[in-house]
């Protein structure tokens, strides 16, 4: 009799630790590997008057992405001259934040590896002769939208008018903004 009175508590405090380690052990695990995707507008060239530069999706993250697991949008101010593109900007029009937005849209079809980057839109543009035109992104990936802060955002109209301004075009070409 005095085995089961020691048993039943032992076993409930080891149940109970054993709860609490695979809680500790799993959030420290989603903390490590978390995903995390930043979008980069890089200049590649130029001519009197019109410029070049390609959007590029980087890892910054400890997860591997496999293909078509990450399904990019970029948002280019309406006003911006696009001579050419890699993609075809989509039929639809979206406002954000006040202003006139082309939609370009894809899937990356390849592997995403840490510290890697992907080209997921090559553009030729007319340098603007006065002004600064912002260019928006969001990704949507299987661990949800990033940045992180539109996941909470259940509206789809605060999401467009929060969405985060990666680059600007100017006279002088792109201007990076921080993420």
């Amino acid at each position: 009799m005095q085995f089961w009175n020691q048993f039943w508590p032992a076993f409930a405090a080891n149940l109970v630790a054993g709860v609490v380690v695979l809680l500790i052990v799993y959030a420290f695990l989603q903390w490590y590997r978390h995903p995390s995707l930043t979008v980069e507008a890089i200049p590649r060239g130029g001519a009197p008057g019109r410029f070049e530069f390609e959007v590029m999706l980087r890892n910054r993250g400890k997860l591997n992405f496999a293909a078509n697991e990450i399904y990019w949008h970029v948002f280019t101010d309406s006003r911006i001259e696009i001579l050419e593109a890699t993609q075809n900007a989509e039929s639809d029009h979206s406002e954000i934040s006040g202003t006139l937005m082309k939609h370009f849209r894809g899937a990356i079809d390849g592997p995403l590896f840490p510290n890697r980057p992907w080209g997921c839109l090559r553009l030729w543009v007319n340098t603007p002769e006065q002004g600064a035109f912002k260019l928006h992104y969001f990704i949507s990936t299987a661990h949800g939208q990033f940045p992180k802060y539109l996941r909470k955002l259940k509206d789809g109209e605060a999401r467009l008018r929060s969405l985060p301004c990666f680059a600007e075009v100017t006279a002088n070409g792109i201007v990076q903004r921080e993420q």
